[in-house]
């Protein structure tokens, strides 16, 4: 009983060292990877992307000329030889992503200007599940900013996208903030007014509703005036025959021929 538990206990002992090997060699490959990356993104991407592309009819043509699978090739072929230096066999770029960072630098260099130097000493590596992310600070002649190779881990070395973004001034942030602030209030009063619109809208509804009930009810009563009309019309109807009769009555007894010369002024009945 004792040898086998001194085996097993072996056993586990030479798993878990194999394992804490496989994950510091693990860790090591990452570092290289995360040191190769910085290497390239400092000194050979950043570099290309802004001494070429910094000019804005040169970038023009580029995005108007190649297509994506161009952009792409080109892009391999120009970084092949530093590929091979840092002992792989391409450096692969990703086609949209080349023609994004190609736009993004044009625009740069009309706010920022040329590059004039990158600051080596404070690049920052960020590595997550999929990307290894490379920021570098760089001085430019209007505006300072920050450069931005993102390599993807999946496929290395494979560059998704490189960027160059300009440091905003205090002013300008607060600018932003201030506008964003604007924006919200603006939005709020916009809804506010909608809302109050709707409510008033429901008012008019209910005067237009009255109207009509209002409207409904005088058709209604309108027959019922015709009605008590009527018996008026049938009561002098009965007048003018009672009339006929008095004056035929008083014509015969007065032996005239007709009722011409006859005229009732009024009629009384006898109580």
């Amino acid at each position: 009983m004792k040898k086998i538990l001194a085996i097993l206990c072996m056993v586990t002992c030479i798993f878990s060292l194999t394992a804490c090997g496989a994950t510091e060699e693990a860790s090591q490959m990452d570092l290289a990877k995360e040191s190769t990356a910085e290497k390239l993104a400092v000194d050979y991407i950043a570099p290309y992307y802004a001494k070429t592309f910094m000019d804005d009819e040169l970038a023009q043509q580029f995005i108007d000329n190649f297509t994506i699978a161009e952009a792409a090739y080109i892009t391999e072929t120009q970084f092949m030889g530093v590929a091979q230096q840092a002992g792989y066999d391409t450096l692969a770029f990703d086609g949209e992503g080349v023609k994004s960072a190609i736009r993004s630098f044009q625009d740069a260099g009309k706010k920022m200007g040329e590059v004039q130097s990158y600051d080596k000493e404070n690049v920052t590596v960020k590595r997550d599940k999929s990307t290894i992310t490379v920021t570098i600070p760089v001085v430019c002649e209007k505006k300072n900013g920050t450069i931005e190779v993102i390599f993807s881990t999946k496929r290395f070395l494979s560059v998704d996208t490189v960027s160059i973004n300009a440091d905003m001034t205090t002013a300008e942030i607060g600018e932003k903030a201030g506008l964003n602030t604007l924006l919200g209030m603006g939005t709020v009063f916009v809804v506010l007014i909608l809302i109050m619109a709707i409510i008033y809208c429901f008012n008019i509804f209910a005067v237009i509703d009255k109207k009509k009930a209002a409207k409904a009810n005088n058709n209604d009563k309108a027959p019922a005036v015709a009605a008590t009309s009527a018996p008026a019309a049938e009561n002098l109807t009965d007048d003018l025959e009672l009339v006929a009769v008095i004056s035929a009555a008083i014509a015969a007894s007065e032996g005239a021929v007709s009722t011409d010369g006859f005229v009732v002024r009024s009629i009384r009945r006898a109580r």
